[in-house]
């Protein structure tokens, strides 16, 4: 039996923390999400669990989106893991700075449709049997 693939979800805004949980586990039901609200804890998450995907909001209290992807560099267990940044405040000046980081980055802007997140989910975690 094949391992369930995780999703970490950070987006402080409680309902779409709320619809991307829910909209994933409807759509991937063999697809575990944790959800943090704020990058420092979904951070401590990722020193333990190794996830196959990362979804997070930019604009974030305390440590913002942008810092959580340099510091998820440093950590080897989700080093090169796949990253989806949600947000409506991305400029291409923003988006670019993160490329340097991780070449694995996605960016979907606010406010999205799910099935638009859902096809980005799909391409990051089934990639290769995709190809």
């Amino acid at each position: 039996m094949d391992q369930k693939k995780r999703i970490l979800v950070i987006e402080d805004d409680e309902d779409v923390r709320y619809l991307l949980g829910a909209s994933i586990n409807e759509a991937l039901p063999n697809v575990d999400v944790d959800e943090f609200e704020n990058a420092e804890n979904g951070l401590a998450k990722c020193q333990k669990q190794k996830y196959e995907l990362v979804i997070t909001d930019f604009k974030l209290p305390g440590m913002d989106g942008f810092d959580f992807t340099k510091k998820l560099g440093e950590h080897p267990l989700n080093a090169n893991c796949p990253i989806i940044f949600i947000s409506g405040y991305f400029t291409e000046l923003e988006a670019a700075k993160n490329v340097q980081y991780f070449e694995n980055l996605s960016f979907v802007d606010k406010p999205f449709e799910t099935s638009q997140l859902i096809m980005h989910i799909k391409m990051k975690l089934f990639k290769d049997e995709l190809s």
